[in-house]
């Protein structure tokens, strides 16, 4: 919803937001970021039921709505992410992210006046592929 960019981010946004902690169910403290990190852990251990869970509102959205599918969009995005790959050691300490990758893309085009330009945008992270229906900007697969 605010696309923040890290959990401190989002946890300073909390800590000014007391409507967005009420509408997230905390009370008046934020979170720790210690807290963050077992909750994403323990969310990951469970992804095969979260990949359920996305598959069944895909067909009960399928199933509510009769052209629900019927015009779909493709794109894809790069998504940083801010831990780094390896500790000094090159060890796993919990606290890296040792699924993520280096991504490049390329934009090449010609200006008006037929000069070639290329841009190149580099990042550390993911990429997400997506595919959505176009009419309900509802995704369908990822």
């Amino acid at each position: 919803m605010f696309q923040h960019e890290s959990v401190e981010k989002l946890r300073r946004e909390l800590a000014r937001n007391g409507q967005l902690r009420e509408l997230c169910g905390f009370n008046e403290q934020v979170p720790s970021p210690w807290a963050y990190t077992r909750f994403l852990k323990a969310l990951m251990k469970q992804e095969k039921l979260i990949d359920e869970m996305f598959d069944k509102m895909v067909k009960q959205l399928s199933e509510m709505l009769p052209d629900f599918g019927k015009n779909l969009a493709m794109d894809s995005k790069a998504i940083s992410s801010f831990a780094k790959h390896k500790n000094k050691k090159g060890e796993r300490d919990g606290r890296r992210d040792t699924d993520a990758d280096y991504g490049r893309k390329e934009y090449r085009g010609v200006y008006e006046n037929g000069k070639a330009w290329e841009k190149i945008v580099k990042w550390f992270g993911y990429k997400l592929h997506l595919i959505v229906d176009a009419t309900y900007e509802l995704p369908i697969i990822f």
